[in-house]
């Protein structure tokens, strides 16, 4: 109730989209809000892997992951 409708939710995780929560509040939460408040998530891609296993690259998606959930 305190949000408007249409107040955009976005589910931000560290983890790949196929891991963590996501799949979780995607399935949960609209059985609580309805579809008055639109879903987005922001994670790492779809993986079979948690981590990236170098380090370079894990920074270069941790940098993206942190661009993409503030510009939304």
């Amino acid at each position: 109730a305190p949000f408007a409708d249409g107040t955009q939710l976005v589910w931000v995780q560290d983890e790949p989209e196929n891991m963590g929560g996501w799949r979780y509040i995607l399935d949960t939460l609209p059985r609580h809000v309805g579809n008055r408040l639109p879903l987005s998530c922001v994670a790492r891609p779809e993986s079979a892997s948690p981590a990236t296993g170098s380090q370079a690259a894990h920074k270069i998606e941790q940098s993206l992951l942190i661009d993409a959930a503030f510009k939304r």
